[in-house]
């Protein structure tokens, strides 16, 4: 399997006239872009671009004409990056423009420079409001493991956005308060300006700031549950999220109808942007991420299988075997156990405790024919 990452690299103090080869050649893309039905044979001459870029540039208007700037695509072979003992940056990267290629200074994250080891691929060029960034994209072969000796499974729920659980101690962890303190406190606020009606304060919290916070506790949140099977050797099992904003609960003559305020904070948790960074950043580690259908993994005990009541939205209670349980806790070993009962079909060996065979045996007939699973580049 062919795997992407893309380090987000800034381009520091260019001079003026790489600032103003980096506008022309961006400024020229755009235009071509523009351009509709037209042949760009009796042109491709007069077109001031590198003879790579021409190329892109003439694919990507054929396929699309987009309404909003696009990132100035760079092909793979035309960029090169060099390390340096300049003073002004250790990185340095070749920009291919019209003419005669440029050096720029480039500046990124310490966490990503291990990421230029790997074969670069298809980069993009950015301009912004005063600066100009570079998006470098790197590509490796990676193989997912099949041999496991513990699975992690995570419940992706309202109030913790992650609920994981690890099957063989049943160790449990919660994920999510800073996300939610970061969307309540957005919230609120844009609420109390609005009220006051202080236009120049809204607008600035308008810049996707929230965003950009949320974006990197998630990922912080995807990189801690990664490093927890990379050091358990444990394969994840994570709920479908297919269908989650368009159940019952939104209506309100619906009997599961839970209230303006649940619906609100169901939509603001990034729930599928956490699913997609726990896949790519398992696959970048040769991890399996199995998906498997979450219905009724909330409805049913995970010790006897019989179904429970719901005393809160967070307490799960069983008149079976007359026990409370965390219900993001219970939900959360289900899809496990849901899990279990296929990965010996897709090909991956679990050396799981004796003690756990029986849960595994009874995991088969729990999933039921309408179970919807899907393993992510098995």
């Amino acid at each position: 399997m062919k795997l992407q990452k893309t380090i987000q690299t800034k381009i520091i103090r260019p001079t003026n006239i790489k600032r103003e080869k980096l506008e022309r050649e961006y400024s020229n893309f755009q235009g071509i872009l523009k351009m509709q039905d037209v042949d760009f044979l009796p042109l491709y001459k007069d077109i001031k671009l590198y003879s790579a870029t021409k190329q892109q540039v003439e694919r990507l208007a054929k396929r699309t004409k987009p309404k909003k700037e696009q990132p100035l695509i760079i092909r793979k072979d035309c960029i090169k990056v060099k390390k340096t003992d300049n003073k002004l940056s250790k990185y340095w990267v070749r920009v291919p423009v019209y003419n005669k290629s440029i050096w720029v200074a480039i500046n990124f994250s310490n966490k990503q420079q291990d990421l230029l080891n790997y074969e670069s691929s298809e980069s993009k060029l950015i301009k912004g409001k005063k600066d100009w960034f570079l998006n470098i994209t790197v590509q490796k072969e990676q193989e997912l493991k099949t041999n496991y000796t513990d699975t992690l499974s995570i419940d992706l729920g309202v109030k913790n956005i992650a609920s994981v659980v690890q099957y063989s101690n049943k160790k449990t962890k919660f994920y999510g308060k800073d996300i939610r303190e970061t969307r309540g406190h957005y919230f609120h606020l844009r609420g109390k300006l609005a009220r006051k009606k202080i236009r120049g304060f809204y607008k600035k919290i308008k810049n996707n700031k929230e965003k950009r916070i949320t974006k990197d506790q998630v990922h912080k949140t995807a990189k801690d549950i990664i490093d927890w099977a990379k050091n358990t050797n444990s394969a994840i099992v994570i709920g479908d999220l297919k269908g989650i904003r368009k159940n019952g609960a939104r209506k309100k003559n619906n009997k599961n109808y839970k209230g303006k305020k649940f619906n609100r904070k169901l939509n603001s948790m990034p729930n599928y942007q956490l699913s997609q960074f726990i896949e790519y950043k398992a696959n970048w580690e040769g991890i399996s991420v199995i998906k498997v259908n979450e219905a009724y993994t909330s409805q049913l005990c995970w010790k006897c299988g019989n179904e429970g009541v719901r005393k809160t939205q967070g307490l799960f209670w069983c008149p079976e075997c007359k026990e409370e349980e965390n219900a993001d806790r219970n939900g959360s070993i289900n899809i496990c156990k849901r899990g279990l009962g296929y990965m010996s079909k897709l090909g991956a060996v679990l050396a799981q405790p004796v003690t756990e065979a029986e849960d595994i045996k009874k995991s088969a007939s729990f999933c039921g024919s309408e179970c919807d699973l899907r393993i992510s580049r098995f």
